[in-house]
């Protein structure tokens, strides 16, 4: 099935950690507060899969005709679906050129630069800042019982899969969706700035089916026919408005 729980938090940043050493899949952990609550939005900054290096493409000058929108939300989490016009899809949502993403390694030995420091500047960057908020896509967890093993609160709450939903090899493939990708968003209205993260693993394809987000082999195979790729979208979505 797609991502269960696909949505957008929108919260203050307020602690952030680079979770713990060794970890086979090193993620950068956001401490996050809304609607007097507390989050974990969880970023992936290696893969799983090889090549291990995450793909990322940083807009610092995000401009989107859907910010005005995502800025009227209220504080915490909400729920998303293809319906949705700031539900985010890299490939159909026309938001960045997937061709412009580039691989990083989580951290690069000697040299202050890898995807875990590009990111964390970033986040810094919202911590520090008077009035910035951070817009987090991606998959809901909790609430469940228990403190949150990296920030330690009560209950556990978050999000993780901040990165491309779509696209998957076999091994992922049910988590294949449209309209389910993970992003995150930093806003900065005092320097009238809004900042863009995008992730996607290489493994992963842009090439994908408008009705299921798979590869087109696996789309056709699941459908009994051929998959419907992207140049068929636009259509798609204007018959169902």
């Amino acid at each position: 099935m797609p991502v269960p729980d696909y949505g957008v938090l929108k919260g203050k940043a307020v602690g952030k950690s680079r979770g713990k050493a060794g970890d086979g899949a090193p993620h950068l952990e956001i401490h996050m507060t809304a609607a007097k609550k507390n989050y974990r939005a969880s970023l992936a900054v290696q893969s799983q899969q090889a090549p291990s290096e995450l793909m990322y493409l940083v807009d610092e000058h995000f401009d989107w005709k859907q910010l005005t929108e995502l800025r009227g939300l209220s504080d915490g989490f909400t729920a998303l679906d293809e319906r949705d016009e700031i539900a985010v899809d890299y490939v159909r949502s026309g938001l960045f050129d997937t061709s412009a993403m580039k691989p990083l390694p989580p951290n690069l030995a000697g040299r202050d630069n890898g995807l875990e420091t590009v990111v964390e500047q970033y986040v810094n960057l919202a911590i520090s800042s008077p009035g910035a908020m951070i817009y987090a896509f991606g998959n809901r967890f909790g609430p469940q019982k228990g403190k949150d093993k990296i920030f330690g609160f009560s209950p556990q709450l978050g999000l993780y899969d901040l990165h491309m939903n779509q696209g998957n090899t076999a091994e992922f493939r049910d988590e294949d969706g449209v309209y389910q990708d993970g992003a995150l968003l930093i806003d900065l209205p005092q320097r009238e700035q809004c900042i863009a993260i995008f992730l996607a693993f290489q493994s992963q394809s842009f090439r994908t089916d408008d009705r299921t987000g798979h590869r087109p082999a696996a789309a056709a195979a699941t459908a009994g026919g051929q998959p419907v790729l992207p140049a068929q979208e636009a259509a798609r979505r204007k018959k169902r408005k």
